[in-house]
C-alpha cells in the first residue's frame, strides 16, 4: 500500500482494515506519516500475516509518502536478502524521482495552494469589513442623488452621481470577491426550486437597468420554454455577470441581445453582444479564476471572476457555460445552458391550464 504525503491517520486507518493490515503495521505506517521513526524501515512480525515492510518511499524526503508491503510468510534465510533486493528498488525509485525533480513540483503545489488559501481567507475578511461603511456610503450618496437640492444644481448633481455610480460599481466588486471565497472555501450548495425563465431574466436585467445608458438592448424569449428546476438566485447572478461582461467591454451605443429558447434537452439563455469579442486563446482561458486578457488589462477595471463565478454558479445547477467569438473585436455570445428536468413539462402544462382556466 502506498500513503501519499496528505495522507491522515483516519484514511490510513481505513485503507489498512481494507487490507486486513494487523493493529501493529497500522500504527508503524501512522507513526511513518508523523515522521516520528528515525528509522528509514520498520519490520513488523505478525504471526498471523507474516512480515510487512514499512518504510518511507525516500529516507531523505517525506514528499514521496510511505510504502507498505505484505512479505507475506518467510524463511529467516532468505529474509534478509527479500529486504536487500526491496531496498534496492525503492531506492532506484527515490533517485529517479528526484532526477525527475518531483520533490520540488510537489513542494511548489504545496507553497501554491497555501498561498492560494491565505488569498482567499484575506479577500474574504477584507470583503467583508468594506461591506458596512460602503453600504453606508451608497445610502448616502443615492440620497444625495435624488436630492431636489441637488439635482437643481448640475455641477453637485453630476458629483453626487458620480460616487453614487462608483459605490455601485465597488460594491459589485466586492460582492464577486466575496462569492469568489465563497465558492473557494465553502462550495455553493444550491437551493433548487421550479423557476420561470423569464423571471430569471428580469430580474438579472433590472439589476443592471442603470449600467445600460445608451446601449440598445433586446429581449427574446421563446414563449413555450418550460420551467427549470434550479437555484433561480444563482442563476440570476450567472446571468447577470454575463450582462456584466457583455456591458464592460461593447461600446456605449451598442446593442445587446438576450436570447431564451428550448434547445433539446436544454433551455438555453444567451447574451450577444458588438463587444471587444475573444481572439482564441483568450476563448481558451475565459473562466479561469482571475484571468484577463491583455488587451483589457491596463484600460477596463476588473478583478477577472466574472465569467468564472458565472461557470461556478451555472456548474452547481447541473448546467455548462459556453463562449463562441469569432475573434477579437468581432463581438461574442456567451450560453447558459439548463437542462430540463422531465418534470418540468408536467409543471409547465399544468401551469399553461391553470392560468387559462383563470
Amino acid at each position: 500500500m502506498l500513503f501519499g504525503p496528505g495522507t491522515t491517520e483516519t484514511e490510513a486507518a481505513d485503507r489498512c482494515a481494507q487490507a486486513h493490515a494487523p493493529s501493529a503495521v497500522r500504527d508503524a505506517i501512522i507513526a511513518a506519516l508523523r515522521n516520528r521513526s528515525d528509522l528509514a524501515r520498520t519490520v513488523v512480525e505478525e504471526a498471523s500475516s507474516g512480515s510487512w515492510l514499512i518504510r518511507a518511499v525516500s529516507p531523505q524526503s517525506s514528499d514521496f509518502g510511505v510504502i507498505a508491503i505484505n512479505l507475506g510468510p518467510r524463511n529467516r534465510v532468505d529474509a534478509d536478502a527479500v529486504l536487500l533486493d526491496i531496498e534496492a528498488a525503492l531506492t532506484d525509485t527515490a533517485a529517479t524521482l528526484s532526477r525527475l525533480g518531483l520533490s520540488r513540483a510537489i513542494s511548489e503545489v504545496r507553497t501554491r495552494n497555501e498561498a492560494e488559501r491565505l488569498r482567499d481567507a484575506l479577500l474574504g475578511s477584507v470583503s467583508h469589513e468594506l461591506r458596512t461603511p460602503l453600504a453606508s456610503v451608497l445610502g448616502a450618496a443615492t440620497t444625495l442623488s435624488v436630492s431636489p437640492v441637488i439635482r437643481s444644481d448640475p455641477r453637485l448633481s453630476s458629483l453626487a452621481t458620480v460616487v453614487r455610480e462608483e459605490a455601485e460599481r465597488l460594491n459589485h466588486d466586492i460582492q464577486n470577491l466575496l462569492d469568489a471565497t465563497r465558492i473557494s472555501s465553502d462550495g455553493v450548495r444550491p437551493n433548487f426550486e421550479w423557476s420561470e425563465v423569464a423571471d430569471i431574466v428580469n430580474a438579472a436585467i433590472e439589476r443592471r437597468r442603470g449600467r445600460l445608458k445608451a446601449r440598445k438592448l433586446q429581449v427574446r424569449l421563446a414563449p413555450d420554454l418550460p420551467l427549470v428546476y434550479v437555484d433561480s438566485v444563482l442563476i440570476e447572478q450567472a446571468l447577470g455577470q454575463v450582462l456584466d461582461n457583455a456591458i464592460k467591454y461593447s461600446p456605449p451605443s451598442s446593442s445587446i441581445t438576450v436570447e431564451g429558447r428550448r434547445t433539446h434537452d436544454d433551455v438555453t439563455i444567451s447574451v450577444t453582444d458588438q463587444g471587444a469579442g475573444f481572439s482564441h486563446d483568450e476563448r481558451e482561458r475565459a473562466g479561469e479564476r482571475f484571468f484577463r486578457g491583455d488587451r483589457h488589462a491596463a484600460t477596463i477595471a476588473g478583478a477577472g471572476l466574472g465569467l468564472w463565478i458565472a461557470r461556478s454558479f451555472v456548474s452547481v445547477n447541473a448546467g455548462r457555460l459556453d463562449i463562441e467569438s469569432s475573434g477579437a473585436g468581432a463581438g461574442s455570445r456567451v450560453s447558459i445552458h439548463l437542462p430540463v428536468a422531465r418534470d418540468s413539462e408536467e409543471h409547465h402544462t399544468a401551469g399553461a391550464w391553470s392560468a387559462s382556466e383563470a
